[in-house]
């Protein structure tokens, strides 16, 4: 037993310096299970979400707000050792199962809500469960996390023609105040779907930064309206989570693409 104590940490030191590679990690999640291996890729069990939570603070992560990262980012500083866990779509899920786990880890999370879909079944996803209502949001957000924007109907944004992009940019944020209280200042694309028309319009009703569904590290170079996520999925153990950490930047696809028009949710 004496050798593998030595061992053990010579190893969690080596991956720890791996994970320092250059950039920020923002996790991209959907729907959060109570329990089993669920069937719906883009779920995961509240166990595994509690497993990343700490794989993160193990490898020397520190874990923050989106909004601190996008900060950092136009500011022109590092962020490197951050890490920060995004909720798309507002799933009840998320309140029943993942909210008990960020509360008692203490990790700060953000929701993207689509604000004109609430408590109800998503067009967008069939099968999947209901989104969060009103007032379960409002909870949330009294419980600490964060409440930003997916657009108002969670469509392909590159999709919408003439004035309706920026009609539903600009209707996501007067009803997410009126809702919550305070405008949205980050905006996930739905799909992932984003181009130049896009991001202009994101920029011009407001919006400070644009969160892709394209895997990746943020860096302070990146455009802030083409920030890469790392998407969560059922097989992501926290060994996996830790395999993808130590990527080098440039070993990721091309995430700062100027046109995305395939992705997730």
């Amino acid at each position: 037993m004496g050798r593998i104590g030595p061992n053990a940490s010579a190893l969690w030191g080596l991956a720890r310096n791996r994970c320092a590679a250059p950039g920020g990690a923002v996790l991209a999640y959907h729907d959060v299970s109570e329990g089993d291996r669920p069937d719906e890729f883009y779920t995961v069990t509240a166990s595994t979400l509690r497993a990343h939570i700490r794989m993160l603070r193990r490898l020397g992560m520190t874990i923050v707000n989106a909004v601190e990262i996008v900060d950092r980012i136009e500011r022109g500083l590092t962020v490197d050792g951050l890490a920060a866990l995004t909720f798309d779509d507002a799933l009840v899920g998320v309140y029943r199962n993942a909210l008990p786990v960020l509360e008692s880890e203490d990790a700060p999370a953000t929701i993207f809500v689509v604000p004109q879909a609430l408590g109800v079944d998503p067009p967008w996803w069939p099968g999947s469960q209901r989104t969060m209502t009103v007032d379960e949001l409002r909870d949330s957000a009294r419980r600490g996390v964060r409440l930003e924007a997916h657009s108002l109907l969670h469509r392909s944004l590159p999709s919408l023609v003439g004035d309706e992009l920026a009609v539903d940019l600009a209707a996501n944020i007067s009803r997410h105040a009126e809702f919550f209280g305070g405008a949205p200042s980050l905006l996930a694309y739905p799909f992932g779907h984003h181009d130049a028309r896009v991001r202009a319009a994101a920029r011009d009703v407001g919006f400070r930064a644009g969160f892709t569904f394209l895997n990746g590290r943020a860096r302070p170079s990146d455009d802030s309206f083409k920030l890469p996520r790392l998407a969560a999925w059922r097989g992501m153990g926290s060994l996996t989570l830790a395999r993808h950490l130590a990527r080098q930047p440039d070993a990721w696809p091309d995430n700062q693409a100027d046109t995305v028009l395939d992705g997730g949710g």
